[in-house]
């Protein structure tokens, strides 16, 4: 039986809008169903610290509108706010490193730290009492950082690039540095050996006495965690590390989204000045001594990584 063309015509072009129509209907609910994991992975939280300080005349009054300054020492990256009516100042966001604060105000000789350290999550205090001078005056402000914490409430701790890189590390594995905080302690779960020695090798710690899967992992504020057992999915080698922070109590509403501990890495950036390194990892027979419950005549046994 032959149809007319104008039949075939509109059975083809009903077809092409009916497929059309269900591809864009599969498309959307593909999308739909996508976000949801989409938006966990790319949920982050804050990797930068912060300065906060406050800047005064000789005589205790606050000094306002004062233009307050950091230079990463490094980069040259600049930072730059205004002093309040009260004297205060705050430079959020700032890169883990090290700074030089000049804070410059009509009337008064500029002053300058030369030195303010700032690690992520945290908040540095800065002081400056400024003197009665001209622009082209310099004082420098050298103060150390206070014993206290008292812009926030977290309890944890901040391991810095020497720290991490002169620390005695077995298999350079930088989660055993996370027991050295308030509250970790090895973790004494056997469910998942198989899981533990491919992704952390082995180590994995609990927080507050916490299971070992209410941790969580960031590295440069980005989650790390992976699979049921919430281990981390990739534990960077000491050389490539800046710092090592573990946030164990009273956290910011950032941090919620675990009962645990929160580590994060931050990763070393580059400079302006040219540098690098190099390492090799070595376990050979000859060079470690014999397991202490190894005795003769058994041989020492063989290892050669």
């Amino acid at each position: 039986m032959r149809f007319p063309d104008w039949f075939v015509k509109f059975l083809s072009n009903s077809s092409a809008q009916l497929i059309a129509k269900r591809t864009a209907a599969a498309t959307v609910c593909l999308l739909l169903s996508m976000a949801g994991p989409l938006m966990q992975r790319g949920h982050a939280q804050e990797n930068r610290g912060s300065i906060l300080g406050t800047v005064t005349d000789p005589t205790g009054a606050p000094v306002g509108n004062a233009t307050v300054q950091a230079t990463d020492i490094a980069t040259g990256i600049e930072a730059t706010t205004h002093s309040d009516q009260t004297g205060d100042f705050n430079l959020p966001f700032l890169a883990p490193g090290d700074y030089r604060v000049e804070v410059d105000a009509t009337g008064f000789a500029r002053a300058t730290n030369p030195t303010v350290t700032v690690h992520a999550l945290e908040t540095q205090h800065v002081a400056f009492s400024l003197q009665v001078g001209g622009a082209t005056q310099t004082v420098t402000v050298t103060s150390e950082a206070p014993l206290l914490e008292t812009a926030n409430t977290t309890t944890g701790q901040t391991l810095g690039t020497q720290t991490v890189q002169n620390l005695p590390v077995n298999n350079e594995n930088l989660l055993s540095e996370t027991l050295l905080g308030p509250g970790m302690e090895p973790s004494q779960n056997s469910i998942s050996t198989t899981l533990q020695l491919t992704l952390t090798n082995g180590v994995t710690v609990t927080a507050n006495g916490l299971r070992d899967s209410a941790n969580q992992y960031t590295i440069d504020g980005a989650n790390m965690n992976i699979g049921i057992y919430n281990y981390p999915s990739y534990v960077p080698m000491p050389d490539a590390v800046a710092e090592s922070n573990v946030v164990t109590g009273n956290y910011a509403a950032e941090y919620g989204q675990f009962a645990g501990a929160h580590v994060n890495y931050v990763m070393r950036s580059g400079t302006n000045q040219f540098h690098g390194n190099a390492w090799e990892y070595l376990e050979n027979t000859d060079l470690n001594a014999i397991n202490y419950f190894t005795r003769p005549p058994t041989p020492k046994p063989v290892l050669r990584q």
